[in-house]
């Protein structure tokens, strides 16, 4: 068998290099918004390991870089879910635009980026439920209640206007659709008391019963 090389390279597909140091990775040193893009997806890695009670330290040691300069970006663990909040608001908010880009009917929009939402959730769950627990332990609105919120109000308000009707509505309705829909994705993840295919369709159901009605002025 051949020996080692003296450059510390891998022989015979056994790595010899020396062990890498905690601290900044090899290679050039990215400007400060890119470093917090990285250690914003590992963070998101971490969670979907660990689960949504992972700790600060576990996410810190999985960045590789050094605590201080983790906790430069991150100061706590709320610093962190901001981050995150911010992140995943504007991923919520283009599933629900995209939703409602599709559907011509206000009801039909709804579900659709209801459907959307429940999706992300389900294949994301350690990962919703994260945001879930950051957004209602903050003192005040998140970026999810401002940014997923707002866009969902300024779209019901486009579809009551093209009816007719009053689109000072559209704020108060949207942000009590999105309410409505992270309360309902939190009990479904928890229970999975039916399936994913029936909590849509009894959504669909409730909404006809309301926004069923909801015709042009005359």
């Amino acid at each position: 068998m051949m020996d080692a090389q003296s450059d510390g390279t891998s022989v015979e597909g056994v790595d010899r290099s020396p062990p890498r140091r905690i601290g900044r990775p090899p290679g050039p040193t990215p400007d400060r918004g890119e470093r917090r893009e990285q250690l914003l997806d590992v963070a998101v890695a971490a969670i979907t390991e660990h689960g949504p009670s992972v700790s600060m330290q576990v996410i810190a040691d999985a960045s590789g870089f050094s605590r201080p300069i983790f906790y430069d970006h991150f100061t706590d663990r709320s610093g962190l879910a901001d981050a995150l909040l911010g992140r995943y608001a504007l991923v919520f908010s283009a599933r629900i635009e995209q939703g409602f880009a599709e559907e011509h009917s206000l009801m039909d929009a709804v579900v659709a980026g209801f459907e959307a939402f429940c999706d992300f959730a389900e294949r994301n769950e350690n990962l919703y439920r994260f945001l879930r627990i950051a957004a209602t332990a903050a003192p005040n609105q998140t970026a999810l209640d401002d940014v997923a919120g707002a866009q969902l109000g300024e779209l019901v308000a486009a579809h009551l206007a093209e009816r007719g009707l009053d689109p000072a509505m559209g704020e108060t309705w949207g942000r009590g659709l999105l309410a409505m829909a992270l309360g309902i994705s939190e009990w479904w993840l928890a229970t999975r008391a039916i399936p994913r295919e029936t909590l849509i369709a009894q959504l669909r159901l409730f909404l006809e019963l309301g926004l069923g009605d909801v015709r042009s002025a005359p």
